[in-house]
């Protein structure tokens, strides 16, 4: 009888333990859904905003603080291509200064970390857990990927979007926010020869910005062919994409051009003005 209770007592245990291993596979998989091949969409909660560098647009600026929570809202602002050097208390402070201006939020945060050690630290991080906006600015994507794709610092910009905050970017900051960005090899002048993943708050994705200013839109069509099932977003300096879910709007005065590898038009690419929107579910990668 004894020796039976033990065994009652040790498969209840097991019994246990194997429900909780499955809750938590189950809520893992919850927290961090399967992305289907070709499926383009942003964060569920909260919004992207995308801008194509160069001076960011003032409507641009006004619909972002707007998603940020206003004047009152606490924004966090990381540099990129930012060299050791430059790393100083008296940059970091002009930065803060700079970026509060231009978005008129008093209560502004840069965080740059030095290594992927810092970015997985706890109290690097801080910052973020009660940001209510972030914005990345332009330099170097591949850099930024390196130092933060993997990291406690992306886990907590994501966190951001799942409290309806709004994460935004210029160029760089604006190419890291999608699936993923170029791996240049050394002396390729071709940027996409390899894509190594980004945060993926836009799957399936790669953002060009500078699109028309650096005559873009005819290289992105051989891009395209080396990277199959992947949409690629070229994006004006002046223009810009609110992404929220499925929906995208185009703002400012320029365009993008969204390459399916379809004709549209007799165009390799989908180009869209400011004020358009569109439904991203309607995309379909060839």
């Amino acid at each position: 009888m004894e020796k039976q209770n033990m065994k009652n007592a040790l498969h209840r245990k097991f019994s246990v333990l194997a429900v909780t291993l499955l809750l938590g596979v189950l809520g893992e998989s919850a927290a961090s859904p399967i992305v289907r091949q070709g499926q383009i969409e942003g964060p569920q909660r909260g919004a992207l905003v995308l801008a194509g560098g160069g001076r960011t647009i003032e409507e641009v600026q006004k619909r972002f603080v707007a998603l940020a929570g206003g004047q009152s809202g606490h924004l966090v602002v990381i540099p990129s291509g930012l060299p050791p050097e430059r790393l100083i208390a008296s940059e970091l402070v002009r930065l803060k200064n700079r970026e509060s201006e231009i978005f008129g939020i008093p209560d502004v945060t840069v965080l740059h970390a030095k290594d992927r050690a810092e970015a997985n630290a706890k109290e690097f991080v801080k910052p973020l857990q009660r940001a209510t906006a972030v914005w990345i600015l332009g330099g170097d994507e591949t850099q930024l990927a390196k130092l933060y794709v993997g990291t406690l610092t992306e886990r907590e910009i994501k966190a951001v979007a799942d409290r309806n905050g709004v994460l935004g970017g210029t160029s760089a900051g604006a190419m890291i926010l999608a699936q993923f960005v170029g791996d240049p090899k050394k002396g390729d002048t071709n940027p996409f020869t390899r894509k190594i993943s980004a945060f993926g708050l836009l799957t399936n994705a790669i953002i060009l910005p500078h699109w028309s200013e650096r005559d873009l839109r005819a290289k992105a069509i051989d891009w395209l062919t080396q990277h199959p099932g992947v949409l690629i977003m070229g994006i004006d300096e002046t223009a810009a994409v609110v992404i929220a879910g499925s929906r995208l709007e185009v703002m400012g005065s320029g365009h993008i051009g969204l390459y399916d590898g379809k004709t549209h038009e007799g165009q390799p690419y989908r180009m869209l003005a400011g004020g358009q929107v569109l439904d991203l579910k309607t995309i379909s990668i060839n």
